[in-house]
């Protein structure tokens, strides 16, 4: 009898056990497959939120777009480095604040982000480009334009600047961007940082292309005769900004305001474009090719 009853208990104990066991399986199935939350940038199904980044970019990239082309050119960096920190940290979590075609192309080229989501950025950053131009011209008489009749020029100096110094906006944004130790605020201000040294990069070495140039035939009162070194008023990092720039014009480069029957070209074209692309895919995977090595090593 004794042994009977211990095995009835064995049985009973192992019956309880096996019951705590499924429900602990239970429970653990369900809530692997619960729904995640939903996000300002991705819905409860897990894809992206298309307005807000819209939305996000567009406002983001009029910001940027209108303190770029109204800062005095010898602030520029630092007014252009801070208000693209700021606008990381207002709407970074919203679409990743890339404010910048380079930035969205180069995000894509270090596969950080999938290929339907890069028109849409596009489409965003051109339009809030388009609204400061609007905005501008609104209380300046009309005095930015979209002329695009200089957009197949193509002066390979002028689009190594542009590669070299959006090399160094892009490879100084993933790295920051990348570093686990920082914080959103360091992360924001890291790229704000990334984008002004870029800026100053591409300065110097538009100061040097131009100083190599020769300018003894040079008559203002003739466009054809002006290099396009000095048409050019330096590297833009950015197509959408490039978009609502315009080029200099004689009466500029001869030491006055242009007139209205001068035409005031974008400087959105074939060097800005090329050059912010190769440069963007170039900084990006310096960095990926730098932290790969560095793994291996470590």
């Amino acid at each position: 009898m004794a042994t009977s009853k211990s095995g009835s208990t064995k049985k009973t104990t192992a019956k309880k056990s096996s019951s705590r066991t499924t429900a602990t399986k239970v429970t653990t199935v369900k809530a692997a497959t619960a729904p995640s939350k939903p996000s300002v940038f991705k819905k409860a199904s897990g894809e992206p939120n298309y307005p807000a980044i819209i939305i996000a970019e567009v406002i983001g990239t009029f910001v940027l777009t209108l303190v770029a082309l109204l800062t005095l050119q010898q602030f520029a960096a630092l007014y252009v480095g801070l208000t693209v920190a700021v606008l990381v940290l207002a709407v970074g979590a919203v679409s990743g604040a890339h404010l910048n075609p380079a930035v969205t192309f180069g995000l894509w080229a270090a596969r950080r982000l999938k290929t339907v989501l890069v028109p849409v950025y596009w489409v965003a950053q051109f339009v809030g480009a388009i609204l400061a131009i609007l905005v501008l011209n609104s209380v300046s008489n009309n005095g930015y334009g979209l002329d695009f009749g200089n957009f197949t020029s193509l002066n390979w100096g002028v689009t190594a600047v542009e590669i070299i110094g959006t090399a160094v906006f892009l490879f100084g944004l993933i790295a920051a961007v990348s570093n686990d130790k920082l914080s959103q605020v360091g992360k924001a201000f890291g790229v704000g940082l990334a984008l002004t040294v870029g800026i100053l990069v591409s300065g110097s070495v538009f100061s040097t292309l131009q100083s190599s140039v020769d300018t003894s035939n040079v008559d203002v009162s003739k466009s054809e005769t002006i290099p396009r070194e000095y048409l050019v008023k330096g590297a833009t990092l950015n197509p959408a900004v490039a978009l609502a720039s315009t080029e200099n014009t004689p009466s500029q480069l001869s030491g006055y305001g242009a007139t209205e029957e001068e035409d005031k070209f974008s400087r959105l074209g074939l060097e800005v474009i090329i050059g912010t692309l190769v440069g963007a895919a170039l900084g990006t995977n310096l960095y990926l090719l730098l932290a790969y090595v560095n793994r291996q090593q470590s």
